[in-house]
């Protein structure tokens, strides 16, 4: 009898058992984030959903640039003095593209700034997911990311797009 209810636990008919739900999910290979790790994730997923409300209330420069300014920021300095573009020219700008659903011109403004608001996207929805089911995808996502191999690709992603917007400045 007691090998019949183990495999029936380990099939996920719990059958009469009071398994709790954090050892089941461990034998069937997910895990549960433990309750207090929803306010990290509660936190990023408001700080996410700020992000893209934000960038959706911006006006995107027709030019190309110079949205940051909307925000209360200073023109580039880097611009007006050198003439081309500085390596985050135009990321508000296809942020903010992005976010009114202009995926295709924010790839032509800035490359980097689709990127950017593609993984905020992302990151945001695996934050609500992590907090609203106590899953660990936000933990897991964020390992996965933060990793040089990782780090050196968005660097270099960083390198083409700015090399691609002094190509098209």
């Amino acid at each position: 009898m007691g090998l019949r209810r183990d495999v029936r636990l380990r099939m996920g008919q719990s059958g009469t058992s009071s398994v709790p739900p954090a050892v089941q999910a461990r034998r069937a290979g997910t895990a549960l984030a433990p309750l207090p790790s929803r306010w990290p994730a509660l936190i990023a997923a408001t700080a996410g959903l700020g992000f893209i409300f934000g960038a959706a209330r911006l006006d995107p420069s027709p030019v190309g640039h110079g949205t940051h300014t909307q925000l209360g920021l200073p023109p580039c300095l880097w611009a007006a003095a050198a003439d081309f573009p500085c390596p985050t020219c135009g990321i508000t700008t296809a942020v903010a593209q992005a976010a009114d659903g202009q995926l295709l011109d924010a790839a032509r403004t800035q490359p980097f700034g689709l990127l950017v608001a593609l993984a905020v996207s992302a990151s945001t929805v695996a934050a609500l997911h992590s907090a609203v089911f106590r899953s660990a995808v936000l933990a897991r996502l964020c390992q996965s990311v933060v990793r040089p191999r990782v780090l050196v690709w968005v660097a270099a992603a960083a390198l083409v797009a700015w090399g691609y917007k002094m190509a098209t400045w």
